[in-house]
């Protein structure tokens, strides 16, 4: 009986190391943290004079805007990939269901695997990361992915119109179904005429429609977003489109705690578009958020 115990506990210590662990947000911090040294060394290769923004601290994340946040990394990575003729990655789909920790280090994992092999092929060095000490969080995770997506955008040709524009027909996608579960059909008005519009003005409405989406999520008993600071210099197409990556990353959280289908990655659409076009449309996405808010006539 003893030999088949002693069988049993070797049996045992061999199926350990098998066995998975919790992913920590620590985890994803770390591999962010590699994804940003290896975005360095290919930053110094190709465009060692092309200054990159930092991120302001980030309060009040969850792991829903750290993954959609490593989404608009993967996208940035995708284009470097097309511009330089290399085998483009596929981006992966908005999340249906509640967001792990886990979920975001499969992004970031592709994140840097897609890097890692680009810098590989250069020769680059790296410079060495070491575990963090502390504990971090997901706003840390979130900053750390907008450090690497802002290095991304040295590498990459700037943001178009084109680009803001889809994102924000993806938001009245995600509005327009939000309103249906909520019993609230929402007719979007027509298109303004508007001209000389700006990605200042153009930012300055998708605030606006941040702030109805964290009253929208204290309706919804839903921890409401932190509305983060308005970016300060000279606003630029990359401001606007970062604003409508946050007002996704809310609208995600809105879908999945009412339990319907994310929205669906769309095609940049062709043709001119123009900052005031794109305002037009954020101005629509206002008007449909605010009927969300209204109460319903008996």
């Amino acid at each position: 009986m003893k030999n088949y115990q002693k069988i049993f506990f070797v049996f045992l210590m061999l199926l350990l190391p098998l066995q998975t662990y919790a992913v920590s947000i620590s985890d994803v911090y770390h591999k962010v943290r590699i994804v940003i040294a290896e975005l360095d060394a290919l930053k110094m290769h190709y465009a060692p004079n092309t200054p990159t923004r930092t991120p302001g601290i980030q309060v009040g994340k969850t792991p829903v805007h750290a993954y959609t946040k490593g989404l608009e990394l993967l996208e940035k990575i995708q284009r470097f990939q097309q511009q330089n003729n290399l085998s483009a990655l596929q981006i992966p789909k908005l999340p249906s269901k509640r967001v792990k920790s886990k979920n975001v280090l499969a992004i970031i994992d592709q994140a840097e695997q897609e890097i890692g092999k680009i810098v590989q092929s250069l020769n680059l060095t790296v410079a060495q990361v070491t575990p963090a000490k502390s504990s971090k969080t997901a706003s840390d995770v979130y900053q750390k992915i907008w450090r690497a997506s802002y290095l991304m955008d040295a590498l990459v040709k700037p943001v178009a119109p084109a680009a803001v524009m889809r994102n924000a027909l993806m938001i009245e996608q995600g509005l327009i179904v939000i309103a249906e579960r909520m019993n609230k059909p929402m007719q979007l008005p027509g298109l303004q005429s508007v001209s000389d519009k700006t990605p200042q003005d153009v930012t300055i409405q998708l605030f606006k429609l941040l702030y109805k989406l964290a009253l929208i999520e204290r309706k919804l008993k839903l921890k409401p977003l932190v509305v983060p600071a308005f970016p300060v210099g000279d606003i630029k197409p990359e401001d606007a489109y970062d604003a409508t990556g946050n007002v996704i990353a809310d609208v995600t959280r809105i879908t999945l705690k009412l339990k319907i289908a994310p929205m669906t990655r769309q095609e940049i659409p062709q043709g001119k578009i123009s900052p005031s076009d794109v305002y037009a449309q954020i101005v629509r996405l206002n008007r449909g958020a605010q009927i969300l808010l209204e109460k319903r006539s008996n």
